[in-house]
């Protein structure tokens, strides 16, 4: 078999042609959204946002600080962008990982940064604002991320050396990232349902939706890898 496999779409093979143009559009699409989103937390709701960070001992709250949470979201957009911008720049170099290799650790790489934001954000909006497990938690998705790298590369190998063990490999690491997700998902779900039955305000249904979907769309990234391996 070629080492390369053609991926087909409604548009056709995906040539080089056409694959470089879908990173430079996704590029482009990521960083007007980032450049969007800083100009909406500048103006539209500067000032707006501000969550104090925590270091606390039993019950006493020692407050490090307080910073505009919403200057953190854009930069995920912006990650992105510079994720589609390599692989546009340095092609060759893209497509010998890609294609010759069967993985991507620069995509890995900014899913260590750009999901970890992500965490970081969706547990400081559920409640937790305590230095202490916001950084395990970013600690454990950069692991996370990790694992998924792992099984990416172990399965290109398994596939291109017909290896067996690298494939079993490769399918006993998901059971680790799955329980480190689990992890994640019981931490961040803890403290959403503490903060909505201890707060004074009725939550809205769609608050409780944008969690639940949130938590799906998470585990799909999981359910994926899982279905790339077999």
């Amino acid at each position: 078999l070629p080492n390369r496999i053609k991926l087909t779409m409604a548009l056709g093979p995906v040539t080089d042609v056409l694959l470089r143009a879908l990173h430079g559009s996704c590029a482009g699409l990521h960083l007007a959204q980032g450049v969007y989103g800083e100009v909406l937390v500048n103006t539209l709701f500067a000032g707006q946002a501000r969550f104090p960070l925590t270091n606390s001992v039993m019950n006493d709250d020692h407050v490090v600080g307080t910073y505009n949470l919403a200057q953190l979201a854009p930069v995920f957009s912006f990650l992105s962008a510079a994720n589609h911008l390599w692989a546009v720049s340095d092609f060759s170099g893209y497509l010998q990982w890609v294609d010759q290799r069967g993985y991507n650790p620069v995509r890995w790489l900014e899913y260590s940064v750009s999901a970890s934001l992500m965490w970081y954000l969706v547990a400081v909006l559920s409640g937790i604002v305590d230095i202490k497990p916001l950084v395990l938690l970013v600690l454990t998705n950069v692991a996370l991320q990790y694992t998924g790298y792992s099984i990416e590369k172990d399965s290109a190998a398994a596939l291109r050396q017909q290896n067996e063990a690298r494939y079993e490999t490769a399918q006993r690491q998901h059971v680790i990232g799955f329980l480190i997700f689990a992890a994640q998902t019981v931490c961040g779900w803890t403290a959403f349902i503490t903060s909505v039955t201890t707060s004074e305000d009725n939550v809205p249904w769609l608050v409780w939706l944008i969690m639940v979907v949130i938590t799906a769309l998470f585990l799909s990234f999981g359910l994926l890898s899982l279905a790339y391996t077999r």
